[in-house]
């Protein structure tokens, strides 16, 4: 924490360039997020869009086979932890409170 231009976003990527860690993964926090938000977002409306499509007609994915994991956009922390299991090495994650 700190006031603005004191250089906590420089003090991340500094610590990230000692630790010898890439890349700095970027949060920025709103007065809506939920701390969910920092490891996903499910995109509901493009899922309800999807699954209504194919409602009473032969176009459009089917009701039974969509598969909710290609509705999860993958967020710091998720990413995060995917880098640190896939290469050993802990990423840095910067969250920034924007409001």
């Amino acid at each position: 924490t700190g006031e603005p231009g004191t250089g906590k976003t420089q003090a991340a990527y500094y610590t990230a360039y000692k630790l010898g860690v890439e890349p700095v993964i970027h949060f920025q926090v709103k007065s809506e997020s939920t701390a969910r938000d920092l490891l996903y977002h499910f995109d509901t409306v493009r899922y309800f869009h999807d699954a209504n499509m194919g409602k009473g007609s032969d176009k459009g994915p089917d009701k039974k086979t969509l598969n909710k994991a290609d509705y999860i956009e993958r967020r710091a922390l998720w990413l995060a932890f995917e880098i640190a299991r896939t290469t050993g090495v802990s990423p840095v994650v910067l969250i920034y409170d924007i409001d």
